[in-house]
């Protein structure tokens, strides 16, 4: 087995333009953005970037478990006004779980 410096292996396969992107810089983003690296979770989950788009290049999951979770995003937003709220989350229509969020609930 092969001693690999994935750090200079990274850099460059990103020189020779051979790594694909794995999601949307958040800082390229326009407004207030918050990523699941911010959120306040409860119960056990997992962090996975096998599916694309994300922001960050990654994302949470709530694994092999049903119940008990809440991933909560709170943003400070700088004055009272109208805010526009996006929320970006896996669904998949043509092969439904019972173990998705079909519909997340949003509290503004």
């Amino acid at each position: 087995m092969q001693a690999v410096d994935y750090a200079a292996l990274r850099a460059r396969l990103e020189a020779d333009g051979q790594v694909r992107a794995r999601g949307v810089d958040a800082e390229s983003i326009e407004g207030l953005v918050v990523d699941d690296t911010e959120t306040a979770l409860t119960g056990e989950w997992e962090h996975s970037m096998s599916i694309t788009p994300s922001v960050g290049g990654s994302y949470r999951h709530h694994g092999d478990t049903r119940g008990g979770k809440e991933a909560r995003y709170e943003a400070l937003v700088p004055s009272p006004g109208e805010y526009e709220v996006r929320l970006l989350y896996q669904r998949f229509l043509t092969a439904p779980s019972t173990r998705r969020c079909a519909s997340p609930r949003l509290s503004v």
